[in-house]
């Protein structure tokens, strides 16, 4: 039996009973069983909620993905089908041994275009354009994140109350503690219209997209992060993941919120995988900006860990040749930087665990980035793969994107590389000669730090 978008009806709260408090869908790996995820089993749990869970925990979002009764491999999934409490297994065709998030430094957001399908509506599409967008709501005069919530939105979108009534709050989709890792990942760009709207607007997560009006108890849970909204077709459906389920708002369960048309269906996927993090086991979700600056160390890490499937490059003898001065350059700049040690430790990555050793050898301390031997390496290692039109890993982008743009902290990035170099020599693709056909590629392995 299948679920469609009209079997729900808007503002008519379902009952639960005992059994949906006590069931849960378990989701394992079918490599070594373990459990990558645990949600409660409720009535009406849609398997497209179960599938996206498992593909924000795997950081694979291919459609080819499914999940299935058996470590085996199975049928696929029916997109809108019903999923009943019990053990179920999630597939990746042709990688079994596929790894899963564990900590939220370790969790990358998906651009838009990598996003499933579904996610996206009729009124916030999946492409994006520059064209400013058509409607009041993009013209507020105020900065101020609340009136402008409430103007555009006149009722909570799952009770129907009116805004004007004092227990009728504006909410946040991405809370605005996590405006430092939202404007880390770039992800205002992966907007339909990729700038602050309003243009009064100073931070980002005060977009008007990025609000809706809930009742203070709604307020209440989806701050606690105990409910999220999934889409069926331009429909948006509120659904409750928490096994605690005392509370007003938990009528509401499996009910079609009248979600405004300006809100971004984007926003919507990000606070639909943030909720999901919170459901793997031993998973810490992060309740302060503190917990959640930027780690460029677990990127480092992801990076060395999934770079065994990397097919290799070839490059060109001007690409070589590039590479080959440019790392006796940068050996040469490192002799000089260990002359200039002054004992001083740089800021370790946020979160990570490593002790940086206090002999390690710091470069100057400078901005420039022509300064830095190992960001000039890495930037000039990436250059010459571009030059020579060979695929850039996803992985190489993230961190040559934080080379060029200096509003991250630099002296962060440079003790990430120089851990990551001493761990690995020959980080940098070897220059020189050789013929135009041979293979070179990046000495990438897996880091035990």
């Amino acid at each position: 039996m299948t679920t469609q978008p009209h079997d729900f009806i808007p503002c008519h709260p379902m009952r639960t009973t005992p059994e949906d408090q006590r069931a849960n869908i378990v989701l394992r790996h079918p490599h070594n069983d373990s459990v990558i995820l645990k949600l409660t089993a409720r009535r009406n749990t849609a398997e497209s909620v179960v599938l996206d869970g498992c593909r924000v925990v795997a950081q694979y979002y291919g459609a080819d993905s499914y999940i299935a009764t058996t470590a085996g491999e199975g049928a696929l999934s029916h997109p809108h089908a019903r999923v009943f409490a019990g053990t179920y297994y999630f597939h990746i065709p042709h990688n079994r041994r596929y790894t899963v998030c564990k900590q939220f430094g370790d969790w990358r957001p998906p651009r838009r275009s990598g996003v499933p399908g579904h996610w996206f509506t009729s009124f916030s599409p999946q492409s994006t354009t520059i064209e400013p967008p058509q409607g009041r709501w993009a013209d507020g005069n105020t900065s101020d994140f609340s009136k402008l919530v409430q103007v555009a939105i006149t009722k909570c979108i799952l009770s129907g109350r009116m805004a004007r009534a004092k227990s009728v709050e504006a909410a946040r989709i991405v809370p605005r503690y996590f405006d430092e890792w939202f404007q880390y990942h770039d992800l205002l760009h992966n907007l339909q219209y990729g700038f602050r709207l309003p243009r009064k607007v100073t931070n980002p997560l005060d977009d008007i997209r990025n609000g809706i009006v809930l009742d203070a108890g709604c307020h209440s849970a989806f701050d606690d992060w105990v409910f999220i909204f999934i889409p069926f077709g331009d429909y948006w459906v509120c659904a409750f993941l928490d096994t605690d389920i005392d509370t007003s708002a938990a009528q509401f369960h499996m009910c079609r919120a009248d979600m405004p048309t300006h809100i971004d269906s984007y926003l919507l996927f990000i606070r639909f995988a943030l909720t999901i993090l919170g459901y793997i086991p031993d998973f810490q979700m992060p309740t302060d900006r503190k917990d959640i600056r930027p780690s460029l160390l677990s990127e480092v890490d992801n990076m060395t860990m999934n770079a065994a499937p990397r097919s290799p490059s070839v490059l060109s003898d001007r690409a070589r040749t590039i590479l080959g001065n440019q790392r006796a350059h940068h050996q040469e700049q490192e002799k000089q930087g260990r002359s200039h040690q002054d004992g001083r430790r740089r800021s370790a990555v946020l979160d990570s665990n490593i002790e940086v050793s206090s002999n390690a050898a710091h470069p100057p301390d400078k901005r420039e980035n022509d300064d830095r031997p190992e960001l000039t390496g890495f930037a000039d290692t990436v250059k010459a793969m571009a030059a020579e039109g060979i695929p850039i890993p996803p992985d190489f982008e993230a961190i040559y994107r934080d080379i060029l743009y200096p509003r991250h902290e630099q002296d962060q990035l440079a003790d990430v590389i120089m851990r990551y170099k001493q761990a690995n020599p020959n980080y940098c693709l070897v220059g020189g000669g050789g013929s135009h056909n041979e293979r070179v590629t990046p000495a990438i392995q897996t880091v035990s730090l």
